[in-house]
């Protein structure tokens, strides 16, 4: 069916959009707003995925699943069921399969060719990238089989199916329940103060930090920046477009340092 429909030529990476989620929304179907605007972004990178290799491809499925996941995380405050065990596994299995590709990608695309440039009489380099190129391409194979798997399939039925049965609402208490009835911006509030609050904590004494220790602010960085993306319709364009970007710069500058 996608071979039949698809154009006859690669389509570019889809990037994350902004979920149609309002104020005045439940939080309960905030989450369902969310969740489904993420697993929109995994399928069209994935359906452009079988007309052709591209490494954004394989970076936007991957920043799809880690936006699902950061919602599962999030709204799982909310009511405990949503942070489904079974579920989140298999995402981290999806994310497991696709990172040796990206990781090789940047490595190839990215990390080595300034050290090859600077310097161009060291012979090992140009051996060290034969080796990596041959790891890129078994990597490459790995996430596209993996991308067209029966378990990635099985995934996303599981995945749709359980949404639309909202099983968290029938484990949850009166007070769970309570919360996922209530409006959206007030959870929004606390839970982006919360996770505000952690990136502050985390980032202090920064210059003496491990390199785990900033692997793990990053990390924080990543979360808080995906909920403030999911939230950012609630707030001033200009003010919202300031703080995303300053998270976005802070995620690269510790990235680069993580490379």
């Amino acid at each position: 069916g996608y071979a039949l429909c698809a154009a006859p030529f690669p389509r570019p990476a889809v990037k994350a959009t902004l979920p149609e989620v309002t104020r005045e929304m439940t939080v309960d179907a905030a989450f369902r707003a969310i969740a489904w605007n993420c697993i929109d972004q995994l399928q069209d990178n994935q359906s452009r995925l079988l007309q052709g290799y591209d490494p954004e491809l394989i970076h936007q499925m991957r920043v799809a699943v880690r936006r699902l996941r950061s919602a599962l995380n999030l709204f799982g405050a909310a009511a405990p069921g949503i942070k489904d065990a079974t579920l989140t596994a298999e995402l981290r299995w999806l994310v497991g399969e696709l990172g040796p590709a990206r990781d090789w990608d940047v490595f190839l695309g990215e990390t080595l060719p300034p050290v090859v440039e600077a310097l161009p009489q060291e012979a090992g380099l140009a051996r060290l990238q034969q080796a990596a190129a041959k790891l890129c391409q078994e990597a490459r194979e790995q996430a596209c089989a993996a991308a067209v798997s029966p378990r990635y399939h099985r995934l996303l039925l599981t995945l749709g199916s359980w949404l639309w049965r909202e099983p968290w609402r029938d484990v949850a208490e009166a007070a769970g329940l309570v919360q996922l009835d209530q409006p959206l911006a007030a959870f929004a509030a606390v839970m982006l103060g919360r996770r505000h609050r952690q990136l502050r904590r985390g980032g202090r004494n920064l210059a003496q930090l491990s390199a785990e220790q900033r692997h793990a602010l990053r990390i924080t960085a990543k979360k808080l920046r995906y909920a403030a993306e999911f939230f950012s319709g609630f707030y001033p364009r200009k003010a919202s477009r300031m703080y995303l970007q300053a998270l976005a710069d802070l995620q690269d500058e510790l990235g680069v340092l993580n490379d």
